[in-house]
């Protein structure tokens, strides 16, 4: 097969690349940066330059050009953008090749904090004490509570980079301060320290077809993809992760992140619309 990879300086790219190359299918990788090192690797047949993924409708327009152009077999999206945009123009891509993604509206909960957490507290799926400030009297009002140590999260962020740990009051209004007024609220969540549990899988209408289990030790997972993670088999994981790909009718690449407690109990952390960094594991 002819098989499109998006986001080729992405991890999770070259794994895709390398794995599908190996068996025979032709890899064209797509990226922004013309330099990007997968372009170079032998299991790439062609690494084409595409606009940034920060430019939104360029970056579709071209696309759907290319799409139109050229002929492939099969679209797999690796980044957290580009998973997002090739779910709103699923069915225009799906007239000119296969794809195997959600439809935007799913997509977009994933991607979203908020929406993920309001989505798990509906569905009683575990997570941890969450607020949804929508004012700066909220804001006072959770100073007075004793919620602290906390983390702030924006709602759409990835690899830790919209986390902020905050301890005290003062902190969690400065925190807000700084944020802009035109973007979505962020959420506070109850800080809990334990290590954390990646759970990867590739799924067709909520079933899932493969998965893999990794634990990352706390001293190891400074945000994003951790140098240093374990294979794991664990029944009580897959289970929950198995309720919430059901409850979403998943389609294709998912990786949930979650946390263990001192319990032993699993909470959700958060829900990414793609594979995992660690895929290459």
């Amino acid at each position: 097969m002819k098989i499109l990879v998006t986001s080729a300086s992405w991890k999770a790219a070259l794994t895709v690349m390398e794995s599908l190359g190996q068996r025979g299918h032709e890899i064209f990788l797509l990226d922004s940066d013309p330099y990007s090192a997968a372009f170079r690797s032998r299991w790439c047949h062609e690494g084409i330059v595409s606009p940034d993924e920060t430019e939104k409708s360029l970056y579709v327009r071209f696309i759907l050009n290319l799409l139109e152009i050229r002929k492939f077999d099969l679209l797999i999206p690796i980044s957290d953008r580009s998973s997002e945009y090739c779910s709103d123009i699923k069915y225009e891509i799906l007239k000119y090749v296969r794809l195997l993604i959600p439809d935007y509206d799913v997509v977009d909960l994933a991607r979203n904090k908020d929406k993920t957490y309001r989505f798990a507290i509906e569905h009683e799926i575990q997570i941890p004490k969450t607020y949804f400030p929508g004012s700066w009297d909220d804001i006072e009002g959770l100073g007075r509570k004793p919620i602290f140590p906390c983390v702030v999260k924006k709602p759409k962020a990835s690899a830790n980079k919209g986390n902020y740990y905050i301890d005290n009051a003062a902190a969690l209004k400065q925190c807000y301060e700084g944020f802009d007024p035109a973007e979505p609220w962020p959420v506070v969540q109850e800080f809990i320290s334990g290590a954390v549990y990646g759970f990867t899988a590739v799924c067709h209408q909520g079933d899932i077809l493969d998965c893999f289990m990794f634990r990352m030790d706390a001293e190891h997972a400074r945000g994003g993809t951790a140098a240093y993670s374990t294979s794991v088999l664990n029944q009580k994981l897959f289970v929950q992760a198995q309720n919430i790909i059901q409850k979403l009718q998943w389609n294709g690449a998912i990786d949930l992140d979650f946390i263990i407690d001192e319990k032993r109990d699993f909470w959700l952390l958060e829900i990414n619309p793609r594979f995992s960094g660690t895929l290459g594991f």
